[in-house]
């Protein structure tokens, strides 16, 4: 009697991490701008960059070494600029990291990815072989005629010089069903205990093990458990055909490379990245991968480029958790994604499916091999082997194809199976993947290469938001055969989005080509009701002669809550809810490009963000809270969404309004907030942003002891050892590298352009808060704003943020004052304390040019700021008013006397600014007084000659 095993492969996925101690979460792979010549000796390393290693002999590290065993000769992605940083248990791998990142030279800084197997389902165990009847399994392989590969088969059975790489768990290579297709590494011979290929690896003939770093790719345990993961994979691709025993693989005469990079269901810290790598420069010309996990990494982004760079075809499974949610590596550009269908075509209930899909393949019920036997397993760990089976039968029948047009003719010859997935269109990439179709036809393969959007009406503030209309440009590449009399569709499975203009025709689309929809571009309608800072996916759907059909995804963002200053010497993330950076402490993740100087450099902000308050229990801010979950306080008014637009004042000027309507109404200060940025492309005003504050009282009643602050929260290069100062002539608060450690440092700052300042203080968040921030309460942060000059300087080198701010002030009801920053970068000391001053040279030009939103509300005259605090040589103001009239200003010294300095006639209600001439009056205390026909308003100041 034939019996035929289930596969019994359940997993607790929570303790994946507690099995095994090289999980990746204590591994960081950092990227360099040149090659580090790394040195090491026992237990002692050095990378050859004394502040790098200065910053990692701050934390537990336990090794460093090359990422690379062997240096490439050729290497376009870096890879040899790439170090491996291995930490102790009790490091602080994100404090490393986040040091790490600014450093300029730093390209990344990530750990090591984890990753997992896509393990099957099913129950019972494997059988030995000889048990098995000697007639073939291979009518209980229902997918091979879904598939339609017997008709394939009539044009190939794949060449042995065709290499497919297996990287799992372990692959029983001398399975008598597979041994026969073994690839052999003829640059080694066996058993002499040499590299003799000098591919660093030792009598690597049939592979190699990452997990016990040996030559035998063995599984761990080849009797049961989980193990059985990539002798199944293999089987699927490489199960040889014709010879009395069980079972056939896809591509039955192509060769087999097994590569073992984890055991049981774990994909090792480095396993599976040096896994690919080996395979692509050992000879593979596609490589399966049925394994992955959430979350993007830059260093497994290099190792897949670099495989895709030599012409592999990488696949890769979509994984088991029946989500849409991306998961890598399949996700990144240029991986053949799979995700898994059952006998009917329709999408396995496990499967995951997205925009991010390339294909499909039969998933449920796969028969393959298991050590010593057969056994059925289900998952999408399936369906991705017997896509890579199917791209070695066209590489077999097509050897002169590159891996681009092996993985664009895998897309477009795969059967459309939309009608049958009805909820899933656009999900389940070009369809169910067809062998004959793959290997026999010549096909176009078309690729989105490109998209861009320009409003139609709206408010031109360069995005798309509900209720807004946009031309769409596309242009579409043909990576594969040319074709001709080609129809373009665009469609998409919002409903708040309705397509307007929807088609496009050219007649011939050569191989290789580019074309544009320039003069046939396609109109879309943003409706109201569509969810802000959101993406959707576009879908275009491509048929050409010959009845090729191809749908292809683009995502398109409406409405974003935050964006870029980008000109100049800066790049500078500001948002529409007085965040800056920007930091998304809420769910833990870095949206932002923080604060650059120079643009290409490195970010030096971790968070930054405007407060406001008018007692210790009454404060507004977006600076994490004591409160958990932590929230924002600014909340985006409904007209208030952010835009940076080219400018009249400025290369970039950007608006956005915001209210403190997050927090119970008991704890609201009751201010609306007119957020203006500027940022310019030439110097001496190209190393600043500058950022204006109008603060309007909507909160019915008058309100006092208002202090307005800006908390920027910077690490630089060696994060705890960042040093902070004071200038006051140029109230300017800044920030540096210990110069003993990082002789190179640069310097960061936040200057007071406009109002009266009312505080600076240095927060040393080690000595503070023990290194968490977050527990800064909003007590703390009133302190800091109107305590005065308390600490205005670094006791020592530590982890440091600062407050710069303003106050008190008085606000009536619907009235309005204006408060101005610039946040700003320089070489050295000199340098930044001279852009300091061009920002403040830039704000004087263009202050009475700026609308100030709150101005017309004014109901009396006021003085909103002087500049400098003490004056020693001029005295620069500004003031409101809030109609036409004659404006006048006098000094009055201690004795009452009074010094007239001004007058004339303002024709209008608005924002002004002045400067005094230079005066030679004595030293000491006086009195400014400013009249108007609206009332008068007087402020001290202080005169040094």
């Amino acid at each position: 009697m034939r019996r035929i095993w289930t596969l019994s492969i359940f997993l607790l996925l929570v303790s994946v991490t507690a099995v095994h101690a090289d999980d990746g979460a204590k591994t960081v792979y950092l990227k360099w701008s040149h090659e580090l010549d790394i040195q090491h000796n026992a237990d002692v390393w050095a990378t050859g960059d004394i502040q790098l290693d200065s910053v990692l002999r701050c934390y537990a590290v336990a090794k460093v070494q090359p990422a690379l065993r062997i240096r490439l000769n050729s290497d376009p992605n870096g890879l040899n600029r790439v170090i491996r940083i291995d930490l102790q248990q009790s490091a602080d791998v994100v404090k490393l990291i986040d040091a790490l990142r600014n450093f300029p030279s730093a390209e990344y800084a990530v750990p090591a990815p984890v990753r997992r197997i896509f393990n099957s389902l099913g129950k019972s165990t494997g059988r030995n072989i000889l048990d098995v009847p000697g007639d073939p399994l291979y009518p209980e392989q229902w997918f091979f005629p879904v598939m339609q590969t017997l008709s394939a088969w009539d044009l190939t059975h794949g060449l042995s010089s065709v290499v497919v790489a297996i990287v799992d768990n372990g692959t029983d290579w001398t399975h008598p069903d597979m041994a026969a297709n073994i690839w052999t590494n003829s640059g080694e011979i066996g058993g002499n205990g040499i590299d003799d290929d000098g591919n660093g690896y030792i009598d690597d003939t049939r592979g190699w093990d990452f997990q016990d770093e040996d030559n035998n790719p063995m599984p761990e345990d080849p009797g049961g458990g989980p193990d059985y993961h990539g002798t199944h994979t293999a089987g699927l691709v490489s199960a040889v055909m014709n010879n009395g025993r069980g079972v056939v693989g896809m591509a039955p005469s192509c060769s087999l490379m097994p590569i073992r990079a984890g055991f049981g269901s774990y994909i090792s810290t480095s396993g599976g990245l040096e896994g690919i790598l080996y395979a692509a420069n050992n000879g593979a010309d596609v490589i399966s991968l049925s394994w992955g996990g959430s979350g993007s990494n830059s260093y497994e982004q290099d190792i897949i480029n670099e495989a895709l760079v030599l012409g592999l075809v990488v696949v890769a499974a979509a994984g088991n958790e029946g989500v849409s949610s991306a998961h890598y590596p399949a996700a990144y550009d240029g991986v053949l994604a799979v995700a898994a269908t059952d006998p009917s075509d329709h999408i396995w209930s496990s499967s995951n499916y997205g925009s991010w899909i390339s294909v499909c393949a039969p998933g449920v019920s796969i028969l393959s091999l298991i050590p010593d036997g057969y056994g059925l397993a289900s998952g999408t760990s399936m369906a991705t082997p017997l896509t890579a089976g199917v791209a070695a039968l066209v590489k077999s029948h097509h050897p002169t194809w590159t891996g681009d047009q092996i993985y664009s003719q895998i897309m477009y010859t795969a059967d459309d199976i939309t009608a049958k997935n009805p909820l899933f269109a656009g999900m389940l990439g070009t369809g169910r993947v067809n062998a004959f179709r793959a290997v026999a036809e010549t096909a176009p393969g078309v690729l989105i290469s490109g998209m861009s959007f320009t409003e139609i009406g709206g408010d031109g503030d360069g995005r798309l938001d509900p209720g807004e209309a946009a031309t769409l440009e596309f242009s579409l590449t043909n990576m594969g055969e040319a074709t001709s009399n080609v129809q373009v569709e665009l469609s998409c499975n919002d409903p708040y989005v309705q397509i307007n203009q929807s088609s496009w025709d050219f007649s011939q689309f050569g191989a290789g080509q580019t074309v544009t929809n320039s003069s046939n571009l396609f109109e879309i309608q943003v409706l109201g009701g569509a969810s802000p800072n959101s993406d959707v996916d576009l879908i275009i759907t491509v048929d050409t002669e010959n009845f090729y059909n191809a749908s292809l995804n683009s995502p398109l963002w409406i409405d974003p809550a935050f964006g870029d200053h980008n000109v100049g010497n800066v790049t500078f993330t500001v948002t529409e809810f007085g965040a800056f950076g920007y930091y998304d402490y809420v769910h833990s993740e870095q949206k932002g490009s923080g604060f650059r100087y120079p643009s290409e450099s490195s970010n030096a902000l971790y968070l930054g963000a405007l407060m406001a308050g008018v007692s210790p229990d009454k404060v507004s801010d977006c600076a994490y809270g004591t409160s958990y979950p932590y929230r924002y306080d600014w909340e985006t008014t409904t007209d208030g969404e952010l835009s940076i637009l080219p400018g009249s004042l400025a290369d970039q000027e950007g608006t956005a309004i915001y209210q403190d309507t997050r927090p119970p109404s008991s704890e609201q200060v009751g201010l609306k907030i007119t957020q203006q940025t500027f940022g310019w492309d030439q110097a001496p005003d190209s190393d600043f942003t500058i950022i204006s504050f109008s603060l309007e009282n909507v909160s019915g009643s008058d309100l006092s002891d208002l202090y307005v602050g800006l908390y920027m929260d910077w690490d630089l290069i060696n994060y705890d050892e960042n040093e902070a100062d004071w200038d006051g002539a140029l109230q300017l608060g800044y920030q540096y590298n210990n110069p003993v450690t990082a002789p190179n440092t640069r310097y960061y700052g936040t200057c007071l352009l406009s109002g009266d300042l009312a505080s600076y203080r240095v927060i040393d968040n080690i000595a503070l808060y023990g290194g968490s921030p977050s527990l800064m309460t909003d007590a703390d942060k009133y302190e800091y704003m109107s305590a005065g000059m308390v600490q205005t300087g670094s006791v020592a080198p530590s982890d440091q943020a600062m407050v710069l701010s303003v106050g008190p002030l008085s606000l009536d009801a619907d009235s309005s004052k204006q408060v101005v920053f610039a946040v700003l970068g320089g070489d050295n000391l000199e340098d930044l304390k001279t852009n300091a001053q061009a920002a403040q040279n830039k704000w004087n030009s263009i202050a009475t040019l700026v609308k100030n939103p709150g101005a017309p509300s004014h109901v009396s005259f006021s003085i909103d700021s002087v500049f400098p605090r003490p004056a020693n040589s001029s005295l620069h103001l500004t003031f409101s008013v809030p109609g036409p009239g004659e404006v006048t200003f006098d000094l009055i010294d201690i004795m009452g006397r009074s010094i007239p300095v001004h007058r004339k006639i303002y024709p209008g209600a608005g924002s002004y600014s002045l400067n005094f001439p230079q005066w030679n009056g004595a030293s000491g205390i006086y009195l400014l007084r400013g009249n108007s026909n609206y009332g008068s308003a007087i402020t001290k100041i202080i005169w040094l000659k």
